[in-house]
């Protein structure tokens, strides 16, 4: 640090001016550099903070993914094989566990062909669009999920939540459109999309007031696009 020099003021009365220099390696330089670092490491937490929710959020599972949506020819008709991961909120783990049976549908619609002759060949008699639900519940005696499938009285009973869940939506050689339908078209010609979501209208009344509130109940897959598999009469 230098001496305080002098200087001459129009009033008469000296003035004194400081000059401070700060020497490399002296106790102020190591102050000041230290809290130029506290500073710079400041703003990165704070950046890292405001990040921080971005990656939980993109780490979480989507609560409904497709793996497997495909169009075939099986048997001479028009089939259908799909597969999910399906990822359960709290809240419909939640009422799973109270009893509650989750009844999800999985739907197909066709979009080709679209010609005016072949919809009204069809409209009197044919809907191109076909329906398959799955049931799931928890039975908490034997502790065991069970899924049913249909109409009809086929169950399938698991010890895992994940293996039921990795149930509902798969579908083997659906068939969608009948064999008289499809005739000797090939497998190019049709194309199709499929859709999986939680039937609300299914839930006890108390709890289809609570949808309204929430969006927890919301599960939906959207339309997906039907990839064209390897079936018969598919060069």
């Amino acid at each position: 640090m230098t001496t305080p020099a002098w200087r001459a003021t129009s009033n008469c009365c000296p003035t004194p001016t400081m000059t401070v220099s700060i020497t490399p390696g002296s106790p102020s330089a190591e102050r000041l550099c230290m809290s130029r670092g506290l500073a710079l490491l400041l703003t990165l937490f704070l950046s890292l903070a405001a990040l921080m929710p971005l990656a939980v959020h993109a780490a979480d599972p989507a609560p409904v993914e497709s793996r497997i949506a495909q169009l075939v020819i099986s048997d001479g008709a028009l089939a259908v094989n799909s597969r999910f991961a399906l990822h359960l909120n709290p809240t419909l783990s939640d009422a799973l566990e109270q009893g509650v049976m989750l009844t999800f549908r999985l739907d197909f619609e066709l979009t080709r062909p679209r010609t005016t002759a072949w919809w009204r060949s069809l409209g009197d008699w044919f809907e191109p669009t076909a329906t398959q639900r799955y049931r799931l519940s928890w039975h908490p005696l034997t502790r065991q999920y069970r899924v049913g499938i249909g109409q009809g009285n086929l169950y399938l009973s698991f010890a895992r939540l994940d293996d039921a869940l990795a149930i509902i939506g798969s579908a083997r050689s659906w068939r969608v459109l009948p064999r008289s339908v499809v005739g000797r078209s090939p497998l190019k010609d049709f194309a199709g999309r499929i859709r999986l979501t939680l039937d609300t209208t299914r839930l006890p009344k108390p709890f289809q007031l609570n949808i309204i509130k929430s969006n927890d109940w919301a599960l939906d897959s959207d339309w997906i696009p039907l990839t064209s598999g390897q079936g018969e009469g598919d060069d």
